[in-house]
């Protein structure tokens, strides 16, 4: 089972951090991967979420990110 509560911080700063924050209603949904190439696709996620979609010209960014995490934690980066 889990605990009713969490266990008080050393840091006072992280229970603020667990806050939920008001949010604004989005207005832009940026994608990318392979399905983003379909313009087709793209214009139907559009109308049913009511924003513009954007997608990057970069069609992989989850591999990308992934790389530069590995390099970060081999410090590759300096």
């Amino acid at each position: 089972m889990l605990p009713a509560q969490t266990p008080p911080s050393p840091d006072p700063r992280v229970p603020h951090l667990l806050q939920p924050r008001p949010r604004r209603p989005a207005q832009l949904l940026k994608v990318n991967g392979r399905m983003s190439a379909s313009d087709t696709l793209l214009q139907l996620q559009a109308d049913l979420v009511g924003v513009v979609v954007e997608h990057s010209e970069m069609k992989e960014t989850t591999a990308l990110g992934a790389g530069l995490l590995a390099g970060h934690t081999i410090s590759l980066f300096g």
